[in-house]
């Protein structure tokens, strides 16, 4: 048998939780589309925030045809394979110096993203522990790509 204390509690958290649900619901109303580009908010930007950025892919866990360095040059289309890791996501940052398109599994599943990158802007890929591939693709024939600190 729930004390009088018990049951408040338990319709407390009930009440707070069709709050939060409703809330949600009103504010909702995406797309459907996935874009790597956008900037969640509610709930998940405020867990973002609170919990911080994943830490960054170690360089040695990279490699692709296309890079030197801290430098990718594309020619149409790279590859960037992140290697597999015991960390649970990994956040690969990228500098588009040219407009560039960047493609990516979604951490966790099977979907892919994408997102369309301005030249000048910088974008992060997150990566799960199985690693994976991201592929660069430039608008023109070639284009460059830097890994900022």
């Amino acid at each position: 048998m729930l004390s009088r204390r018990q049951k408040i509690t338990i319709i407390a958290v009930f009440a707070l939780l069709v709050a939060l649900y409703t809330a949600a619901a009103a504010t909702g109303g995406g797309s459907g589309q996935g874009d790597a580009s956008g900037h969640p908010g509610g709930i998940v930007g405020w867990l973002g925030g609170a919990l911080g950025q994943p830490p960054a892919v170690a360089r040695a866990d990279l490699s692709a045809p296309c890079l030197s360095e801290d430098t990718l040059t594309v020619k149409g289309s790279c590859t960037v394979t992140v290697q597999k890791s015991t960390q649970d996501t990994r956040r690969l940052k990228l500098h588009a110096q040219a407009a560039v398109r960047v493609t990516s599994r979604a951490p966790q599943g099977s979907d892919t993203v994408t997102a369309d990158v301005d030249a000048g802007k910088d974008v992060s890929v997150t990566v799960d522990d199985k690693g994976g591939d991201v592929v660069i693709t430039c608008p023109a024939d070639s284009c460059v790509v830097t890994l900022p600190d």
